[in-house]
């Protein structure tokens, strides 16, 4: 049931694993997060990869949902905008067995079709050990099928031209550890030290962990991942490895980004722990923009 509940196909992939009412709109659900994972691996210093944060988010938001606001299987989701943030690392050092985690999640912003959720948005505080170590919200959007395939005409069609892989940056440039997981392109508009820069994004729909079932778009936690590789690639020092340590990001869907359509990726150094970054497509139509914080 829980995979249902949180939109996954494998059990290794649900994280949400209980949920409970804590009041008027508030909930508080327990969270597990495994000590591997096939693509959010713990870093060298042996902390979890916090973009475990956005995921839980994204997870303990659909449940919600479903078992709070009756929201129908078969209904689909999307993630109009996320924002979170790490602020405390220690709790994301990793101990034996599996990381118990609590989710604190309130909602507001309702907007209703007759008794049917239609949108909420998702306030949520992440804690171990009683101690609060991750906050952020979510818009999630909440359409019936029928619905769903009219936005998705709206906003245009797939393009079916034929994708021809290319060479990608070096993984440990965008905080990867294997080629396969990197999603941007090595390219001349790119160089380290600069302060703005421009990829190819370079996706494999049968990419295990970021395509866990099949999709012809780029789901938001694809694109959130793409964010983060786009900061570290551009604050990587000439000559040197990149010390940052990715802390967060505020992110605005505001189109569908299609597997097989050319998408491009530019980042921009704001300041020393913020970079702005965008995805666009072939058309130089935007479709995902916000920021990433780095430490």
């Amino acid at each position: 049931m829980l995979l249902e509940l949180v939109h996954r196909s494998a059990e290794s992939e649900v994280l949400i694993t209980s949920v409970s009412r804590d009041g008027d709109d508030a909930y508080l659900l327990a969270a597990r997060w495994p000590r591997e994972h096939t693509f959010y691996q713990p870093d060298e210093t042996g902390r979890h990869d916090p973009m475990l944060i956005p995921e839980t988010m994204r997870q303990a938001g659909i449940v919600v949902a479903h078992t709070g606001y009756d929201v129908p299987f078969g209904t689909q989701f999307i993630m109009a905008d996320i924002c979170f943030y790490l602020v405390n690392t220690a709790p994301l050092i990793v101990g034996t067995g599996q990381q118990q985690i609590v989710v604190s999640l309130s909602c507001s912003e309702f907007v209703r079709r007759g008794r049917m959720l239609r949108r909420a948005r998702f306030h949520v505080g992440l804690l171990r050990d009683g101690v609060r170590f991750a906050y952020g919200s979510g818009l999630l959007v909440c359409l019936p099928s029928g619905a769903y395939e009219r936005l998705r005409t709206r906003r245009g069609p797939p393009s079916s031209a034929p994708c021809r892989r290319q060479p990608t940056l070096h993984p440990a440039v965008v905080g990867r550890r294997w080629e396969g997981d990197v999603l941007l392109c090595d390219g001349p508009d790119w160089r380290r030290g600069s302060s703005t820069a421009s990829w190819e994004v370079q996706v494999d729909p049968a990419h295990p962990a970021l395509f866990d079932h099949p999709l012809d778009h780029l789901p938001g936690m694809v694109q959130l991942e793409t964010f983060r590789q786009a900061a570290l690639a551009l604050t990587t020092p000439a000559g040197d490895a990149n010390r940052h340590r990715f802390l967060g990001c505020d992110v605005r869907f505001l189109r569908m980004a299609y597997v097989p359509a050319s998408v491009r990726c530019w980042a921009r150094r704001l300041e020393s722990h913020t970079v702005q970054v965008e995805l666009a497509d072939e058309g130089l139509t935007p479709l995902t923009e916000g920021s990433v914080r780095l430490g």
